[in-house]
């Protein structure tokens, strides 16, 4: 799944601003997520509204956490990650950032409801 923000004035009429994207595992336990923001609009709470909108989608589809990676230098994901409540760690030894937001609504495919 993707959300692509457009903008609807000028000067960024039919412009893409912003996209978040997650890909599910086939159990759903698991969807990989990613956020791109144009780099002139960055710091202005795009990227947290993507977000927000991303968790609330993946939580009603019943994905049991949202997961991804970044690089330490990305420190606008990485607080953005902590400022939505992702469980951030930081492997400094593999240079990577991983988060983590557990959704606690996983229901397995094909459980009774």
């Amino acid at each position: 799944m993707a959300f692509v923000a457009v903008g609807q004035e000028p000067p960024y009429q039919e412009q893409i601003l912003a996209v978040v994207r997650a890909v599910s595992t086939p159990d759903r336990q698991d969807a990989e997520f990613a956020v791109l923001v144009r780099s002139d609009l960055k710091g202005q709470g795009l990227g947290r509204v993507m977000m927000e909108k991303m968790v609330r989608y993946a939580r009603d589809k019943g994905i049991g956490q949202l997961s991804g990676i970044t690089m330490p230098s990305n420190r606008g994901m990485v607080t953005l990650a902590r400022k939505v409540g992702f469980k951030v760690e930081v492997s400094m030894e593999d240079n990577l950032v991983s988060m983590v937001l557990p959704l606690g609504v996983h229901t397995p495919c094909g459980a009774d409801g």
